[in-house]
């Protein structure tokens, strides 16, 4: 090993899509001259990297499968629930250019695209490519936030034709923050009985927030935290019927 291949834990296994190295590295590990990482990504297409003739094309392509050729996010910066994030994809499908395939777009908490834990935030059809041709689809994806909670995804491309079915993940995680939408009070269940204020709370899950109450709107103290796991919060102010008014709000 050379000292930049680091004994094999920079080399191989290393530049493959789940170890996540640089594929596109002008590195030249064996020593000038001798081959540079990006030499090993394909450029008979132009998927980002150039274009070359540095493949040897298959003697046949029968297109029975789609495929997702590459897929990346293109941006790494946590997004927040209700946001959205970009990634283009480039896709072979069909034995002609006829038709369409399904794409599907995946937040999953693991690394398994089968055991049914996914999260579909996106599906819709593509026009077929054949097998002479490439297509290339930017993904603009919603993060729902009343079914997506915060925390770190895989994101998967699924293309299915009805028969055949594949995946690609992205190699990038995404990181999902708690959404930025301000909490509300439902003013529409508010009531009071018997001394007791009950209304409920609306935010998303993953949201901290801060119930505040006055007398006057001028001077607001904190009565009660919670953080949402789902997107209704009911609250009592069991005090309510000892203040001649009171107001209150929420705050995140």
């Amino acid at each position: 090993w050379t000292s930049l291949e680091m004994a094999g834990a920079a080399t191989g296994f290393r530049y493959s899509l789940l170890g996540g190295g640089d594929r596109l590295s002008n590195l030249e590990p064996a020593g000038v001259g001798n081959g540079r990482i990006s030499d090993g990504f394909n450029r008979n297409w132009d998927l980002g990297g150039g274009v070359a003739a540095n493949r040897t094309a298959l003697s046949a392509n029968s297109g029975l499968w789609p495929n997702v050729i590459r897929f990346a996010l293109a941006d790494t910066a946590p997004v927040p629930a209700g946001g959205s994030f970009n990634a283009p994809l480039y896709f072979q499908s069909g034995t002609t250019a006829a038709g369409n395939v399904e794409l599907r777009i995946l937040l999953d908490p693991d690394f398994n695209p089968y055991n049914g834990n996914e999260i579909t935030i996106e599906q819709r059809l593509l026009p077929n490519t054949g097998t002479t041709a490439l297509g290339l689809t930017l993904v603009e994806a919603n993060v729902n936030p009343v079914t997506v909670t915060p925390g770190t995804y895989t994101v998967w491309a699924r293309l299915s034709d009805g028969v055949h079915t594949r995946h690609l993940s992205a190699p990038q995680r995404l990181v999902v923050t708690p959404s930025q939408q301000p909490p509300a009070v439902d003013s529409s269940s508010l009531n009071l009985s018997g001394g007791s204020m009950r209304f409920n709370v609306l935010a998303f899950p993953g949201q901290n927030i801060t119930l505040l109450a006055s007398t006057d709107l001028f001077n607001w103290i904190p009565i009660q935290t919670h953080t949402f796991t789902g997107t209704v919060w009911e609250f009592v102010d069991a005090d309510a019927g000892t203040f001649p008014r009171r107001f209150y709000r929420v705050v995140s």
